[in-house]
């Protein structure tokens, strides 16, 4: 496959396609970054495609693709040939892949070179290790100009962030005086939910130095794990080296 012919066909277009691919345009973390770039373009500048990979449709799929002024292709179960004449025949001038290296991703289709230009976003903040992608975009804390981390793609650094959240529709207006402020008797609650592989030692010593510099305050921990009770108990080992009682931890599933 080759994109070459798109470069002359965007010349004679007035508006510049770009295509976002994703298997996480569902209720899923993703899709709270990715809704602003479906939302919030300029329709007399950019015409915007998706490519979905979802395989568990729900009702914030539904609501990014009534968005106005997209083009919304489902990829899902294509092979990569498949998938790649669909967004040649789109003639996409640059492509954006919102997943790396995480589940349901379609590198696959990436690796055949199906955009002039090809980016990788959001979902993966690592390289792809593909040479058919040109650009990462990221910013100067997930990738400071020091790190000798090696990616295969060029580098974009957004200033501030390259993350900008959507809130969820009908989500509970923050707080008039946050919890730590209070003086009613409530303690301060820290939380992670994610996955238990990416919490190492360093980890569990920086959240327990945090409790302890913080009296009375509690840890909540959510992933799926905690649902047997030896991952909840070497995890409270892990802490109650650092001195925090298990008390103080909420390990839920």
């Amino acid at each position: 496959f080759a994109a070459d012919s798109s470069a002359s066909s965007a010349s004679r277009r007035k508006k510049l396609r770009i295509g976002y691919l994703s298997a996480d345009l569902f209720t899923h973390s993703v899709s709270y970054f990715a809704e602003v770039l479906l939302r919030d373009f300029d329709a007399s500048r950019f015409e915007v495609f998706v490519y979905a990979n979802v395989a568990r449709e729900d009702s914030k799929t539904a609501q990014l693709r009534a968005y106005p002024n997209l083009h919304w292709r489902s990829v899902l179960g294509l092979s990569a040939a498949a998938a790649a004449l669909c967004v040649l025949r789109d003639e996409i001038d640059v492509l954006v892949e919102l997943s790396g290296h995480t589940a349901g991703n379609r590198l696959d289709v990436v690796a055949l070179s199906v955009a002039p230009v090809q980016v990788s976003w959001i979902g993966y903040p690592n390289t792809t290790g593909l040479r058919t992608v040109q650009y990462r975009v990221t910013d100067q804390l997930a990738d400071p100009m020091e790190s000798a981390q090696r990616h295969t793609e060029r580098l974009f650094r957004l200033p501030g962030s390259f993350l900008c959240y959507s809130p969820l529709r009908g989500a509970p207006a923050p707080a008039a005086v946050p919890p730590a402020a209070r003086v009613d008797g409530h303690v301060v609650t820290f939380g992670s939910f994610n996955v238990l592989a990416k919490m190492q030692p360093r980890c569990v010593a920086l959240w327990a130095r945090v409790l302890n510099e913080v009296r009375g305050s509690r840890l909540i921990l959510k992933a799926k794990p905690f649902a047997s009770e030896s991952s909840r108990t070497r995890v409270e080992k892990l802490f109650a080296v650092h001195g925090i009682a298990s008390h103080r931890l909420d390990l839920v599933a």
